[in-house]
């Protein structure tokens, strides 16, 4: 992943987040987890995570209150 793709993915993930800076990553091996948002992205929002190469594990499809990764 390119770090524009990366830091535009926390970009707009961080407007989801009540506490933008709060505790809100994970990292396990070369994949970064963002949890759960307080506030669900629009489907604007969520194509264009998937075209920067984010993408939802815990979810077989879009779903706006799940949580978002990406691999370094």
């Amino acid at each position: 992943m390119k770090l524009s793709s990366f830091v535009r993915g926390l970009e707009i993930m961080r407007t989801h987040y009540t506490d933008s800076d709060g505790y809100r990553l994970g990292a396990e091996h070369d994949q970064i987890h963002l949890f759960a948002s307080d506030l669900p992205l629009t489907e604007e929002e969520m194509a264009e995570l998937d075209a920067l190469g984010w993408f939802q594990p815990e979810a077989d499809d879009h779903d706006p209150e799940a949580g978002w990764s990406c691999f370094t």
